[in-house]
């Protein structure tokens, strides 16, 4: 079995259970909510097809993301995961590939449930507001959704390499935090909460009445660091697997 028909496989297995068929009906149920009861308002006196208020819309729904990102990750560390693991790894493969295969695995899986949420948002602006300008929306979607994913995706990585519970502990965390604006500064803020929701009010209204969508470089920079906080965790946890 090839690396490629291992992490077809191993999709599968993660799309195809149970609890993640009811956890992304809930998903889908939570963007239509979202949809219809809060980016149909705008955000912060923007119109609801504004690059803030699709921001908005990414930030109210990552925590869900997260939780079924975070769901994947416990596969890789479950007990029945154990006890596969024998029939996934055909031939003689280091420890660091079998992660590998795992992370491109759950990754995919997360870039599946996120795109299909992503499309049923367009697809509410295409038939609500007439709207079909999406390659707006491609900046909040790399700012405000990949950055927290693959760092969360890092972590949980080594953490479940200690213990699979400490997932299941995050997993609170996480969805507390998605949903809370705490006074931080905006570069240290993971989910954007305090940015979409603080800094848009200190931007000023451009002459032709639209509020412009200024990213700070420092908040650039965050986020790639971030994303690079998440491979090197990940990376990590590859090389000190190789190591035992």
């Amino acid at each position: 079995m090839n690396n490629i028909r291992m992490i077809k496989y191993e999709i599968q297995r993660l799309i195809f259970s149970k609890i993640y068929v009811l956890m992304f009906i809930t998903t889908i149920l939570f963007t239509y909510h979202i949809l219809t009861n809060n980016v149909i308002l705008g955000t912060g006196d923007t119109a609801p097809f504004s690059k803030w208020s699709y921001s908005k819309f990414i930030c109210e729904i990552n925590p869900f993301l997260l939780i079924i990102l975070l769901f994947f990750c416990t596969y890789t560390f479950s007990k029945k995961e154990f006890r596969v693991r024998t029939i996934t790894m055909t031939t003689p493969m280091s420890t660091a590939k079998y992660y590998l295969i795992k992370g491109a695995s759950i990754f995919f899986a997360y870039a599946i449930t996120a795109a299909v949420t992503i499309g049923l948002s367009l697809i509410f602006y295409a038939l609500v507001f007439k709207f079909y300008s999406f390659q707006d929306f491609i900046v909040p979607i790399l700012l405000f959704l990949l950055p927290p994913a693959i760092f969360i995706f890092g972590l949980a990585m080594v953490l479940g390499s200690i213990n699979e519970f400490l997932i299941f502990i995050l997993m609170p965390v996480v969805y507390f935090i998605g949903n809370v604006n705490y006074k931080i500064p905006l570069e240290l803020d993971l989910f954007c909460n305090n940015f979409i929701e603080n800094y848009l009010f200190s931007i000023k209204i451009n002459l032709l009445g639209d509020v412009p969508f200024l990213i700070p470089g420092s908040m650039i920079i965050s986020r790639l660091t971030f994303i690079a906080i998440g491979i090197l965790l990940f990376a990590y946890l590859c090389i000190i697997s190789n190591k035992k």
